[in-house]
This record gives structure tokens, sequence and C-alpha cells, in this order.
């Protein structure tokens, strides 16, 4: 949807994010954060939520799956800058916490 505020900033947490390792296929599951400032769209949450559950399909490394979110998202909205976090659960005694950021050039 179109905004006008010139200094909004959105921030979407959702926590029902699943991905598959690309090895076994077994789930890993992710809280991921969006932070973006709009420049002149925001992206529709039911929408979002739809996008972000199609991962559970996928065998992705974290790494990848967050910067194809951040890739993804700033081609649907164009914001004037965006950061992804992945906040994955703990694998193999190991906590990993990814995150992505894409700037528009001034």
């Amino acid at each position: 949807w179109l905004t006008n505020a010139p200094r909004l900033v959105v921030c979407v947490t959702s926590g029902a994010v699943v991905t598959r390792r690309s090895a076994s296929g077994a789930p890993d599951f992710a809280t991921m954060r969006i932070t973006y400032q709009p420049a002149e769209v925001c992206l529709e949450l039911k929408s979002l939520k739809m996008y972000l559950w199609s991962f559970r399909n996928d065998g992705i490394f974290y790494e990848r799956a967050v910067n194809r979110i951040l890739d993804d998202l700033v081609a649907a909205c164009n914001p004037h800058s965006m950061t992804v976090v992945g906040d994955f659960n703990v694998r193999g005694g190991l906590k990993s916490i990814i995150t992505a950021t894409a700037t528009k050039p001034a």
C-alpha cells in the first residue's frame, strides 16, 4: 500500500518461518525480523506471511535464505533501506543469527 510518511520505519517479526536443511531435509525454525524505511509503498502483511511460509519446502542454507528474502523484498517495494535478521534456533549446539542490509544509494 502507498505511504506518504517520509520518516516512517516499519518493523515486522514472524516467528513462523521454517526452512529445510539442504543436506538432510530436516526442518530449521527461525524468527525473521524485517525492518525497513519505505520509499513509496509498504509490504502487504498477508502476502509477506505467505511468502515467508513458502520457505518451508526449500532446501536452503541460513545465509542464502536471509539474502534471498532481502533481495526479493527490496525488489517488491524499493525501500530507502531494509534489514532482514534471521534468528535461527539452536542446531548442533550452535545458534545462528544472520543479518543482511540494503540501502538505496543517495
